[in-house]
């Protein structure tokens, strides 16, 4: 090759070097821009009989500055803060929402158990029980309220999951195209596109904000991308698998992230699955406001169960009562519990019939409360949780008794195990063994009457407390006649006058196991409530129980408590309570069998029956007689409207284990205040770990871009020193041809 050539083979170098570093120093500040260099390499040297003559140099291809391990670094730190990011500042409005001293649901509750406190210091003022029904209303309206913005919250981040979905699908169809384009070009000219690489990148940088994704580059630099569970979103063809928006399988009504299916069909993915970025964010934060929804429902049901079931126990301003007397206007339930009732759905996968129903419809119904752990000293609670459960048929049949089921906690993810009497444990239960199993989370199963065909594979989708806050309802007759609050109690205890001995009998107080009713004292003769339980000492250390009652013609006449009547006992100082049931012939049996004349008897002995309790102290004599009856002066009494205030301090949410007599650890965990303040603490929790994530998110974050940064980032000192440098060359390039030009001429003029 001449000088000539050689010498243009430098001048092109320097001026492709030159282009290749103004290009840098144009896109310095251009987003996702690598710096590119030039790959110069000097050509093949010409064999000569003096050695070697090197002939210039050429650029072989100009290359782009990449690591695929920083790129990698950069993508999945910004998948989890913007995961975290998303997460922490939903999480936050409830913690806002629901911790706020003027909008949560604490200083309602407290201002509610005060109006009731006032009215048992005087239960007859009729301003005060005004007092209580407002209080009352205003508690419901903080607790509808806070709900109303849990489900705005809920609308909002459906509105947000479609966005994300559609930015998600509108960056995953840029990336295919870009695949296109860069194989197209690539295969044509044999060299990278850096430019167009560099954008697919950034796109895929941009598609870590709303999502985890991975991604594979086969031989010819074409990129597969993955969510981070393995899902597909684009091909290395460039076939793009879009995410949509569907409605939960499950009948909840919650909008969830699907995948179109090549023939057009959509899969609904499960929460799981969706992983990293905004839209992971958003997906996961849900269950905060499940958590929400069902602790606000749950301390709703649980307040109205409770509070409904010592209602019930009372007795009004009307002297009405529980009885069959006062049917139709004893006012039993001070809340409205009809439509609070669990919610249940059908997967919208179970069968129909031929007119679109499905064959089997499953309701249920909240279990009563328990009360315990001992009757005569214990309190009222539910069994409901916070959690939200699902019923698969595992053999379905016309008949559901015959049919097979398992029970799901949704919240966990486990299947529950119910335990038989022999002690074993199954998963694979019958309608019956379900119904007991559900009852220890405090709701009860049944199927439609018409619709009850189970069959294999149906699903049911049980939300036990998501009804209770929106329908949460004080009873109408109750706000309209502020009378009919059951501030007294429907008997009361006192002690014959021709007593001898030192024994004293305390007020009576309710003890719902069983429910109280006022029939037991129902006198048949006179057709009147004027019949007494009496407890007669026989011997200093031991009473009868009898039901005495007085004819229309005044004689007495002494009746012994129905068989199987149940006695609850439990001596002064100890933990446990005896059961005893009455014989029908004036004694007792306790649970191994063994006759008692009478009731053993000792100081502070602690007595319940019939849903009435007591306790008598001192020494009575033998023929002493203490009595329980009806209660006819109602307008100052305020044991009920106590026993009713007493309940915003007992612990009655959370219940542990249903009542078990052979059992002393059956009880609430926590009170109604206590298990909202709870959630509000582990949602502040919860958000103030997710922001402190997100900030350590962050500081990873910046390092790796910073990290990726100091390889592919423009400096422009460092590109000015090359514009420099291929500037020189050029003009020594430029030189050396001027040389070679003045060499042939004077070669021509020799000639």
């Amino acid at each position: 090759m001449s000088v000539l050539h050689i010498a243009y083979s430098g001048l092109q170098s320097a001026s492709l070097g030159n282009s290749t570093t103004i290009h840098n120093i144009s896109n310095a500040n251009t987003e996702g821009y690598s710096r590119q260099t030039n790959h110069q390499k000097a050509n093949y040297a010409l064999s000569t009989g003096s050695g070697f003559m090197g002939q210039g140099s050429s650029v072989t291809t100009v290359r782009r500055a990449y690591n695929e391990f920083l790129d990698k670094q950069v993508n999945v730190s910004q998948s989890r803060y913007s995961y975290s990011q998303e997460y922490a500042d939903c999480l936050s409005r409830i913690d806002d929402l629901l911790a706020d001293s003027t909008t949560g649901l604490t200083p309602v509750l407290q201002e509610f158990f005060q109006a009731v406190q006032d009215v048992a210091d005087n239960p007859s003022l009729a301003a005060t029980r005004q007092a209580m029904v407002t209080s009352t209303q205003t508690m419901i309206t903080r607790f509808q309220s806070l709900q109303d913005t849990i489900n705005e919250l809920e609308v909002e981040i459906n509105g947000k999951i479609s966005n994300s979905v559609e930015e998600i699908n509108a960056i995953c169809k840029e990336i295919g195209d870009l695949n296109n384009k860069i194989n197209i070009v690539e295969s044509s000219t044999y060299q990278q596109a850096n430019d167009l690489r560099d954008q697919r990148d950034l796109l895929v940088n941009k598609l870590t904000e709303q999502i985890s994704v991975t991604t594979l580059t086969d031989n010819k630099g074409r990129i597969s991308v993955f969510t981070g569970s393995g899902q597909r979103l684009v091909s290395e063809v460039g076939e793009v698998t879009e995410l949509t928006t569907v409605q939960s399988n499950n009948g909840s009504g919650r909008l969830n992230v699907g995948i179109v299916t090549h023939g057009g069909n959509t899969m609904e993915l499960p929460d799981r699955l969706v992983t990293g970025g905004v839209l992971g964010g958003l997906v996961a934060f849900r269950k905060e406001l499940d958590l929400a929804t069902n602790e606000l429902g749950r301390v709703a049901a649980s307040m109205a169960l409770v509070f409904n079931v010592q209602h019930a126990q009372g007795q009004d301003l009307l002297n009405q009562s529980n009885s069959d007397a006062d049917a139709g206007k004893f006012i039993k339930d001070y809340f409205v519990i009809d439509d609070m009732q669990p919610r249940v759905n059908n997967y919208y996968t179970n069968q129909k019939d031929d007119v679109g129903n499905y064959k089997a419809v499953l309701t249920a119904k909240f279990t009563e409360p328990e009360y315990g752990p001992n009757v005569t000293d214990g309190n009222l609670y539910t069994m409901l949780t916070t959690h939200n459960y699902t019923v698969e048929v595992l053999e379905g049949n016309a008949d559901p008794k015959a049919a097979k089921f398992k029970l799901i906690d949704d919240t966990s993810g486990q299947e529950l195990e119910f335990t038989k009497d022999d002690g074993s444990k199954t998963k694979e239960l019958t309608f019956d063994e379900l119904n007991k199993l559900s009852r220890n989370y405090g709701f009860t199963l049944s199927f439609d009457n018409n619709r009850q065909e189970t069959t294999t594979g149906d699903k049911f989708y049980i939300q036990p407390t998501a009804n209770a806050v929106n329908n949460l309802k004080l009873n109408d007759a109750i706000a309209a006649d502020h009378r009919l609050v059951a501030t007294a109690l429907p008997f009361d205890t006192k002690q014959a006058e021709t007593n001898k001995g030192s024994g004293i009998i305390t007020q009576a107080k309710s003890t719902p196991v069983p429910v109280f009713t006022k029939e037991i004292f129902y006198n048949a003769d006179t057709k009147s409530y004027t019949s007494e339980i009496q407890l007669s000492f026989v011997a200093p250390n031991s009473f009868k129980v009898q039901i005495q009652e007085t004819a229309a013609d005044g004689t007495q006449k002494a009746k012994n408590l129905d068989k199987g009547a149940e006695v609850y006992y439990r001596e002064a100082g100890s933990k446990t309570e005896i059961k005893l049931l009455a014989d029908g012939n004036g004694g007792f049996t306790d649970k191994d069998g063994k006759k008692l004349d009478g009731i053993p008897y000792s100081q502070n002995v602690s007595i319940s029956l019939y849903g009435m309790g007591f306790s008598i102290s001192g020494q009575p004599n033998n023929n002493d007689v203490f009595s329980i009856g009806n209660n006819d002066g109602a307008i100052t009494d305020s044991r009920n409207i106590l026993a009713i205030g007493e309940l915003q301090n007992k612990n009655t949410v959370g219940g542990n284990t249903i009542r078990d007599e052979n059992s002393a650890n059956d009880r609430g965990t926590t009170t109604l205040q206590g298990a909202y303040s709870e959630m509000v603490a582990l949602i502040g929790t919860r958000a103030q770990k997710m922001y402190i994530d997100a900030d350590t998110q962050s500081t990873v974050l910046q390092n790796a871009i910073d990290n990726k940064q100091s390889l592919v980032g423009v400096n422009l000192d460092e590109e000015y020193v090359n514009m420099i440098k291929y500037q020189q060359a050029y003009q020594a390039a430029s030189k050396c041809i001027e040389t070679a030009q003045i060499m042939f001429d004077s070669i021509i003029a020799s000639v």
